[in-house]
């Protein structure tokens, strides 16, 4: 198969997992119109029609799912080879990728930018999200994750349960916490059903305010617009603000992870060592036992 039939698959394979054009698109780092020509050159030298497109996005016919099938086999395959190559490089130099939902990467930040200096030859990329970055199609190469579990393919290590709390201005101490405003997350972020149970729990009061981003959430708590559910590592950090409640243990802990195959590769074994050392020594902290 030429390079030029695989990156075709490419944006087959896009469009079905974003579901419309415009998503596949972004995804790519490309433009509507490039994916759209891109598709209907495929169909055009296909035997049938591949898809149909519909208010609700891209569907595809019985031909279509079969190509697309075809194309995340190809897509596995090659990232496997690529997992495997790199899997075994040696050297503490080039790119190395971490990901960690915003919060957590806000917080351990003086943990990698130690590993950082310690590695000059190390392009190290932190990639502060909430999203789930795939560590199988190398989206990332190491993992900060709260989960119960990894998955089987997975490989890491266990760090520690998490301390929650809710933290707000110090206007709110006296306040009864089901007259105290509420600041939430994006609906579509992963952190709101944990806020919205201990919300429920604690009787919190009405939400007011909601955002996406770390930045925006801690200007609105330090001014008094409202309260919300941190982890104790990332709210204690914030000396204008105050704990409202006690600290509540998690049920998950946190992990950091990266895929099997890669746990040769010498800067990802270097900065899973940092980041999980470090990060087990200041126990106490991520309990919000300080």
């Amino acid at each position: 198969m030429s390079g030029q039939d695989w990156d075709d698959y490419r944006f087959l394979l896009a469009v079905a997992r974003e579901k419309t054009l415009t998503a596949a698109a972004a995804a790519l780092g490309v433009d509507q119109t490039t994916v759209s020509r891109r598709l209907r050159s495929m169909q055009d030298r296909s035997s049938g029609a591949l898809f149909e497109q519909l208010r609700g996005g891209v569907v595809f016919t019985a031909l279509g799912e079969a190509m697309v099938q075809a194309a995340g086999e190809m897509e596995k395959t090659l990232f496997d080879l690529e997992r495997l190559a790199i899997g075994q490089e040696t050297e503490l130099s080039g790119s190395l990728r971490i990901t960690a939902p915003e919060l957590l990467a806000y917080a351990l930040f003086d943990n990698l930018w130690t590993f950082a200096r310690e590695h000059p030859r190390i392009d190290l990329q932190i990639q502060a999200s909430n999203s789930i970055f795939s560590l199988a199609r190398r989206e990332t190469d190491l993992a900060l994750r709260f989960i119960a579990n990894p998955e089987e393919y997975l490989f890491g290590r266990r760090i520690s349960q998490l301390g929650f709390a809710i933290y707000g201005a110090p206007c709110f101490e006296e306040v009864p916490l089901d007259e105290v405003p509420w600041v939430g997350w994006d609906p579509l972020e992963i952190e709101v059903s944990m806020a919205e149970r201990f919300r429920q729990r604690v009787g919190g009061g009405d939400y007011v305010l909601w955002t996406n981003t770390y930045l925006l959430l801690v200007e609105a708590l330090r001014r008094g617009v409202g309260a919300t559910v941190l982890p104790c590592v990332v709210g204690d950090r914030e000396p204008t603000l105050e704990r409202l409640t006690k600290p509540e243990i998690s049920d998950e802990h946190l992990w950091v992870l990266t895929h099997q195959d890669m746990r040769g590769n010498a800067r990802v074994r270097a900065l899973m060592e940092h980041v999980s050392t470090s990060l087990t020594a200041t126990r106490k902290a991520l309990l919000g036992q300080v």
